[in-house]
C-alpha cells in the first residue's frame, strides 16, 4: 500500500479505496504551504499513481461514494501542488497533468457527485493559473522571470485548452453547478489573460456543445464548428457566463466578470454584442454592459473591481465605444466617462488598500491603451493628476531608498502601475504628454529616479514612461534632452541585468536616436544576445537611428556592426523572420543614396546582397517580401539593369510573385519590374524571359470587381510595366 506522503513506487497489491483516500489526505496535508514538500512529491514520482487514482473508475465491489471521494482528493492534491509552486507545476506539465484531468472529466458518470465536478474544475483552474503566471499576464505589470523554455512549456498547456477536443470535455461543466462553473470561469480568465492574439478568444466565443441542436459544421470561417459570435447573442459560453454573473454568490459574479473581460479583449464582434440591447428573462431590453456597470457599484470589492475591469475591456474592445447606455431605471449615461470617473475616485481614495488602487491603475491602462477617442477624454477628467499624485506620495526619500527591502511590496506595485498607466495615457497624444510635463511636480525627474530604482518593476515601468515621453518631437528635442533623459537611459542600459527592461530601454533609444560615444557599439553587440526580443529591438534601434542619418553616420554604424553580422541576420541563416525583416529594412534605408550603396557593395559584395534579398522575397510572408522588393527597387535605380538579368534565381522568384493574388508585396514587385525595364537592355531581357506574357496573364486573371485584399493598386504598376516591356 502506498502510504508515504512524499510518494514512492506503487506496490503490487492493489490498495483499497479507503487506503487510497487516507494516503491522499496525508499527502495533501503534508504539502499545503510547503514548497519543499511539493518538490519532493513531484521529484519522487508520487504524481504517477495519483494520476492513476484520479482517472480510475473501476472499483469493483467498493462503495461508490468512497471511490468518488478518492478522485476528489486526488484532484485536490493536484490543485495544492500547482498553487504557488512553478517548479511543481512544470513537473506536472511534463507528466501530462492536463491529459490526466481531461481523461478524468471524460470518465465522469452521470450520477457522480457535484463535489467531484468542483474538485476537477478547481484542479484545471490551478494548473491553468500557474501556467499563466509562468507565461506572464499582459495587463498587470512585470511578472516573475522565467526562462523562454519554461514559458514555452506553460504556453503549450494553455494552447491545449483551446483545442476543440479539450473544450468539448470541460466547457459543458459550465452548466453542471454554480460552484463548478465558478472554478471554470476563473480558469478561462487565467488561460486568456496572457494571450497576445485574439484567436483563442474567438474560438471560445464560437464554441457550442455538441448536444445543442443545429450545431454548425466546421468551415473555413468557423474551423471549430461553433456558433459565430453575434449568433445566439455572443455564443453559448458568453450566455453561461452572463447567467453566472447574475447569481447571488459574489465569488461566482467575480469569476464570470473576469472571464467575460478576457473574452472581450481585442474581440470587437463580441464587445458589440455586449453593448447591444437584448431581451432577457426580465424583459428589460438592456445591453449586458448596463448590468455590468450596475455591478461596479457592488458592496463587495472583489465584484466591484472585476466589473470595472470587465467594463474597461468591453469599451476598449469596441470599434467605436457607445456614447450612451440605458440603465434599469431608463436613465442613460456615457459609459466611458462614467468608468473614468469611477476609476479616478478609486485611484485617489487613500482609504482603499494599495492592492485595490493598483488594480484600478491597470484597469485605467487597459481602457486607454491605443484608443485615441478615449485618450481625448482623459484630459477633461484630470485623471493624470491623480496618477501623478501616487508617484509623488510614493517617492522614496533618501533614507528609505537606502533600505529598499523595507518598502512594502504593495507600494512598489502601486508605483509601477501608476507609471504604466501614465505611459499608456501619454504614448499617443501630445496633449496628455504636455499635461504631465507642465504639472507642478517634476515628472521627468521621477522617471529618471525610477530608471535607477532598486526594484526591477519600477525600472521597467519607468522605462515605459520614458518611452512615451520620447515619442514626441517637441519633448524629444527639448525636455527629454535638456533633462539628461537620453544619457540616463544609456547609463541604465549598461547596468541593467533583466532582459525585459533592456528591451524597453532599446525602445526608448529608438526614438531618441543615440549617437553617444560607445552607444552604437554596445547596441550592435546586443544583436548577438541569445534573447530574440533583445536582438530584435537592438537591430530596430540601429535601423531607426540611421533613418535620415548622414553618410558618415551610416559608415560608422556599419563599420561597428560588420557586414558578416548584417548578412547573417538578413538571410535564412537566421531563423527568426522578424530579425530578417528588420535587417532588410536597414538595407532598404541604406540603399537610398548611391554613395552608401557603393559602400555596401564594396564591403559586402553585390551578389551576397542579391542572395539575401532574393531569400527575403521568396518567403511566404507579405511584409518581409515587401521590404525585400522595395530594397531591390532602390538598387535597380542605382545600378546597370543588366546586373538583375544575371540573377536567374531572383527572376524566377519575381515571376512566381507576379502570380500571387494578394498582398502588398505584389505591388512592390511590379514597381521593381518597372525599374528594371527602365532602359532598353532591361526591358529586352525581361521580355526574353517571358515577363510580358506573365504580366498580361496576371492582368487578365485579375478580379474585375477590383475588390482584391490589396485594393487592386498593383494593376496600375503592372499596366505601366507591360507598356514598358512592349514599347
Amino acid at each position: 500500500m502506498a502510504t508515504a506522503p512524499t510518494g514512492g513506487p506503487i506496490v503490487e497489491e492493489r490498495p483499497s479505496a479507503a487506503e487510497r483516500l487516507a494516503s491522499l489526505k496525508l499527502l495533501k496535508n503534508a504539502i499545503v504551504g510547503n514548497p519543499k514538500a511539493k518538490k519532493a512529491v513531484v521529484d519522487e514520482g508520487a504524481i504517477y499513481w495519483m494520476f492513476d487514482w484520479l482517472a480510475d473508475i473501476d472499483y469493483v465491489g467498493e462503495d461508490e461514494t468512497l471511490t468518488w471521494n478518492v478522485r476528489v482528493e486526488a484532484a485536490r492534491v493536484i490543485s495544492t501542488l500547482a498553487n504557488g509552486s512553478p517548479y511543481a507545476t512544470l513537473r506536472l506539465v511534463r507528466n501530462r497533468v492536463l491529459d490526466a484531468l481531461l481523461l478524468s472529466i471524460t470518465n465522469l458518470r452521470p450520477n457522480r457527485s457535484k463535489e467531484l465536478d468542483v474538485a476537477l474544475s478547481t484542479a484545471l483552474k490551478s494548473v491553468a493559473a500557474s501556467c499563466s503566471a509562468i507565461v506572464g499576464p499582459l495587463d498587470s505589470g512585470l511578472s516573475e522571470f522565467y526562462s523562454p523554455a519554461e514559458r514555452e512549456e506553460a504556453k503549450q498547456v494553455l494552447e491545449r485548452l483551446f483545442k476543440p477536443d479539450a473544450m468539448d470535455v470541460y466547457l459543458p461543466m459550465l452548466e453542471r453547478s454554480t460552484a463548478a462553473a465558478t472554478e471554470l470561469a476563473y480558469m478561462l480568465h487565467a488561460c486568456l489573460s496572457c494571450w497576445e492574439t485574439s484567436t483563442p478568444r474567438r474560438i471560445m466565443t464560437q464554441w457550442s456543445p455538441s448536444h445543442l441542436p443545429h450545431r454548425p459544421t466546421p468551415s473555413p470561417s468557423r474551423p471549430h464548428g461553433g456558433s459565430p459570435a453575434g449568433e445566439n447573442m455572443g455564443g453559448w459560453v458568453a450566455d453561461k457566463l452572463l447567467s453566472l454573473a447574475k447569481q447571488d454568490s459574489p465569488k461566482a459574479q467575480e469569476a464570470a466578470l473576469l472571464a467575460l473581460s478576457v473574452l472581450a479583449a481585442d474581440n470587437p464582434v463580441f464587445c458589440g454584442v455586449l453593448t447591444t440591447p437584448r431581451s432577457d428573462e426580465l424583459g428589460t431590453g438592456l445591453a449586458p454592459l448596463a448590468f455590468i456597470f450596475d455591478l461596479t457599484l457592488s458592496l463587495n470589492t472583489s465584484v466591484q473591481f472585476a466589473a470595472l475591469r470587465c467594463a474597461a475591456r468591453i469599451l476598449r474592445g469596441c470599434k467605436e465605444p457607445p456614447s450612451q447606455i440605458k440603465r434599469m431605471n431608463r436613465a442613460t449615461f456615457n459609459p466611458v466617462l462614467t468608468l473614468i470617473l469611477q476609476l479616478n475616485q478609486a485611484i485617489s481614495d487613500p482609504t482603499l488598500s494599495l492592492d485595490l488602487r493598483t488594480k484600478c491603475c491597470y484597469i485605467f491602462a487597459i481602457l486607454v491603451t491605443d484608443s485615441i477617442p478615449i485618450l481625448d477624454t482623459i484630459h477633461q477628467t484630470k485623471s493624470l493628476t491623480a496618477l501623478l499624485k501616487i508617484l509623488v506620495d510614493g517617492r522614496p526619500s533618501r533614507e528609505t531608498s537606502e533600505w529598499a527591502d523595507e518598502i512594502p511590496r504593495a507600494a512598489v506595485r502601486l508605483r509601477e502601475a501608476a507609471f504604466l498607466a501614465i505611459a499608456a495615457a501619454t504614448l499617443h497624444t501630445q496633449e496628455n504628454r504636455r499635461e504631465v510635463l507642465t504639472n507642478p511636480v517634476s515628472y521627468i525627474d521621477m522617471v529618471i529616479e525610477g530608471l535607477a530604482d532598486e526594484h526591477v518593476n519600477i525600472r521597467y515601468a519607468a522605462c515605459h514612461a520614458a518611452r512615451a515621453m520620447s515619442r514626441s518631437t517637441e519633448v524629444q528635442q527639448t525636455t527629454a534632452m535638456d533633462s539628461g533623459l537620453a544619457e540616463k537611459l544609456w547609463e541604465a542600459l549598461q547596468k541593467e541585468k533583466d532582459s525585459r527592461v533592456e528591451v524597453v530601454i532599446l525602445m526608448c533609444l529608438t526614438n531618441l536616436k543615440m549617437f553617444q560615444q560607445g552607444a552604437i557599439q554596445y547596441i550592435v553587440g546586443m544583436m548577438d544576445r541569445p534573447e530574440t526580443s533583445v536582438q530584435l529591438n537592438a537591430i530596430w534601434t540601429i535601423r531607426n537611428t540611421l533613418w535620415r542619418a548622414t553618410s558618415d553616420e551610416h559608415r560608422r554604424v556599419f563599420t561597428h556592426m560588420g557586414f558578416d553580422r548584417f548578412y547573417r541576420h538578413a538571410t535564412l541563416i537566421h531563423s527568426v523572420k522578424g530579425l530578417r525583416q528588420q535587417a532588410i529594412i536597414l538595407a532598404r534605408n541604406t540603399t537610398t543614396s548611391f554613395q552608401m550603396f557603393e559602400f555596401i557593395r564594396e564591403s559586402l559584395g553585390l551578389q551576397r546582397l542579391f542572395d539575401a534579398l532574393t531569400e527575403g522575397l521568396d518567403i511566404d510572408e507579405d511584409e518581409l517580401a515587401l521590404q525585400a522588393a522595395c530594397t531591390l527597387d532602390n538598387i535597380a535605380c542605382l545600378v546597370d539593369k543588366r546586373s538583375f538579368l544575371d540573377q536567374d534565381i531572383l527572376l524566377a522568384v519575381l515571376k512566381r510573385r507576379i502570380k500571387m493574388r494578394s498582398g502588398k508585396a505584389r505591388n512592390a514587385v511590379f514597381q521593381l519590374l518597372r525599374s528594371i525595364a527602365g532602359d532598353e537592355f532591361g526591358a529586352k531581357g525581361l521580355r526574353e524571359r517571358g515577363f510580358d506574357v506573365a504580366i498580361a496573364e496576371a492582368l487578365r486573371d485579375a478580379d474585375p470587381s477590383g475588390m482584391e485584399a490589396d485594393g487592386g493598386e498593383w494593376k496600375i504598376n503592372a499596366t505601366h510595366a507591360l507598356k514598358m516591356l512592349n514599347r
